[in-house]
């Protein structure tokens, strides 16, 4: 019987699909929900207590589907939701417990719980509450039977972040999804939204609030390792000065003035190298900003068992808030791909490239209303004027460099670097067009928070096996995350097919269609036994190129190919099939485009080239030159 229950709502989740009055998290979720019973059905699940439990919570949710509503909204206690990634198409899941307090109907706080390497969202979701998996218990087990949850009145979410994706982009992605497809089925209170995590979680957590500091009102991370310049794979290895540069961007004590608004609560053992996670907190404690660090001396990499006790962190993390429009704004990046924080938006950097950071600081004197600013390597600012508190009653002020600005109230506005001074301007300067911006800047791994299509080269019958491998590794980041993008051959990659999604290429004009259309407005070009890049000729067999740049309209068409503002075309092609191959041996931090060739595959992946070969390699200019 509990078969053919299980059936029945495998029917039904067929009907939800195609229900257009539901929103697409609530198909998502269902169909998350009923394929895990499938799956559990498949492979001959013994645990019959756990499966009767999942299908009837399953049953609970039909009689509002039924009726094209939400059956989550409102509903208290345990819910196993799923949103569809964008990124690949597929569903990704989450866990959610919602309290009590859901029942009066106020904007409830949310506790994002970030888990460990080899772990399930299942299994940090009752970490965080003090019921960790133990010794004694499987962690399949411990991903199927809950504890009871304490009533906190909070909403508890642990989003899966793409399996070990770690600090990659996908992980972030995720976790930025699901806050938004909680805020569509349950009261959210903005203003007091954290996120806590342990061991790789504990990294995501410091990751998130220091990149998007306008997001998250807290953070709590347990033994992470934000030391990205202090691990062995970095600070033993001789780098190139683009790999300088990459490093620069992207360490996290670099992000610490973010935190002005975002306090810190940090754990982390005596026995676990706790300066991993103290470089972070010295910074903030520098800045003179909020931070709690607690090295319990006798633990090692378990600090959560204490630290999460009896759900204890969770009442701290709620009690703090997130001031809706701060009169100060202190803001850093070395990327375009975090720009913003509350009122103020980086819209065009002097140098991405370089691995200075660009530094806005900001702020708001309604007695004299005027605005303070202190900019650094910044081209293009955008202030939300529309968004200060208390708002403006007339023209503001802002004041740079001993110089005075007059700005309308009641709109956006630009600050605009003009030589040595800066003018304000009610629109986008219109030379900013074709320039690197955010969502279409590089490098290369920024093709990682876009839709993504891989593209396989057919027209080289010597390289259609090494183009499928490659693929088959491109298409879950080389095996780190439980990502699937989707593939397709040339000859059925259409524009219809690519629409709206960013497009890696495998293979150079004369084996890919799709690279043979575009060619043209591409950077690098091919020949036999040669790859020209940058102004340079490659010569060998077994040359292979990696460049990220801006995609096509649209591939089929006649005429020159023109540029999409916000889609990226990735080409990797290699002469030769060794080459093709040598591409799954790229290091995690690369540039805007690299030059190499089979002699990469001696070692694979890693952070860095250390002493792998590389012909060349680095960043395009801000308008792709």
């Amino acid at each position: 019987p509990l078969v053919e229950r299980i059936r029945a709502l495998l029917a039904f989740a067929v009907r939800v699909e195609a229900d257009a009055r539901l929103a697409s998290g609530v198909r998502a979720s269902f169909a998350h929900h009923t394929s895990v019973l499938a799956e559990a059905v498949a492979r001959g699940e013994t645990d019959v207590g756990w499966l009767g439990q999942h299908t009837r919570r399953a049953e609970e949710l039909v009689p509002a589907l039924e009726r094209g509503e939400d059956p989550y909204a409102g509903r208290r206690g345990l819910a196993f939701r799923a949103h569809r990634s964008v990124l690949d198409d597929r569903l990704s899941p989450y866990v959610v417990f919602v309290p009590r307090a859901i029942e009066k109907g106020a904007p409830l706080p949310v506790v994002v719980v970030a888990h460990g390497r080899d772990r399930l969202a299942e299994h940090a979701l009752r970490t965080v509450i003090g019921q960790a998996p133990d010794e004694h218990m499987s962690l399949s087990f411990a991903a199927k039977h809950f504890p009871a949850f304490p009533e906190q009145g909070a909403i508890l979410v642990a989003p899966s972040v793409h399996g070990n994706a770690g600090v990659q982009g996908v992980a972030e992605h995720d976790v930025l999804a699901v806050l938004e497809e909680l805020e569509r089925s349950y009261p959210v209170d903005r203003e007091r939204v954290s996120v806590t995590g342990y061991s790789m979680g504990g990294t995501l957590s410091f990751a998130l609030p220091l990149h998007h500091p306008d997001r998250f009102a807290a953070s709590a991370p347990l033994c992470g390792y934000p030391n990205l310049l202090g691990y062995k794979s970095v600070s033993g290895e001789t780098k190139q000065p683009w790999e300088e540069a990459l490093l620069a961007k992207e360490y996290l004590v670099s992000y610490a003035e973010n935190g002005l608004h975002v306090p810190l609560h940090v754990v982390h053992g005596g026995k676990d190298v706790p300066g991993r996670s103290k470089v972070v907190v010295d910074r903030y404690r520098e800045l003179g900003y909020r931070a709690i660090f607690d090295v319990p001396e006798d633990a090692d990499h378990d600090v959560w068992t204490d630290a999460y006790e009896d759900g204890r962190m969770i009442p701290w993390l709620t009690r703090q808030r997130l001031p809706r429009a701060p009169a100060r704004v202190r803001f850093v990046t070395g990327e375009y791909r975090y720009d913003r924080a509350h009122w103020v938006r980086v819209v065009a950097l002097q140098d991405a490239a370089s691995p200075e950071r660009a530094e806005v600081d900001a702020t708001w004197r309604p007695e004299s209303s005027t605005v303070e600013l202190s900019l650094s390597r910044i081209d293009v600012l955008e202030l939300d004027l529309t968004r200060l508190a208390p708002p403006p009653e007339g023209p503001v002020t802002l004041r740079i460099g001993g110089a005075s600005l007059a700005a309308p109230h009641g709109k956006p506005v630009f600050v605009v670097r003009d030589g040595g001074s800066y003018r304000v301007a009610e629109a986008a300067p219109p030379e900013l067009a074709g320039r690197k911006h955010h969502g279409q800047s590089g490098p290369l791994d920024d093709a990682q928070f876009h839709p993504l299509t891989i593209v396989v080269g057919t027209q080289d019958e010597a390289l259609r096996e090494a183009h499928a491998m490659l693929a088959d590794h491109l298409a879950t980041l080389g095996g780190s995350a439980s990502i699937r993008y989707p593939v397709l051959a040339d000859v059925d990659a259409t524009d219809e097919r690519l629409a709206g999604r960013s497009v890696v290429l495998l293979g150079g004009p004369a084996s890919n269609l799709l690279t043979r259309a575009i060619e043209p407005m591409l950077p690098a070009r091919f020949e036999p036994g040669a790859i020209s890049l940058a102004g340079r000729r490659h010569e060998g067999a077994d040359v292979a190129v990696s460049f990220i740049a801006p995609g096509p309209v649209a591939f089929a068409g006649e005429g020159a190919p023109a540029r999409d503002a916000g889609r990226y075309v990735v080409v990797h092609a290699g002469l030769s099939s060794r080459a093709v191959l040598a591409t799954r041996a790229l290091p995690r931090y690369l540039p805007d485009w690299v030059v190499y060739d089979a002699g990469l595959a001696t070692l694979r992946g890693g952070l860095l080239f250390g002493a792998r070969p590389v012909r060349a390699a680095g960043f395009f200019s801000e308008r792709w030159e």
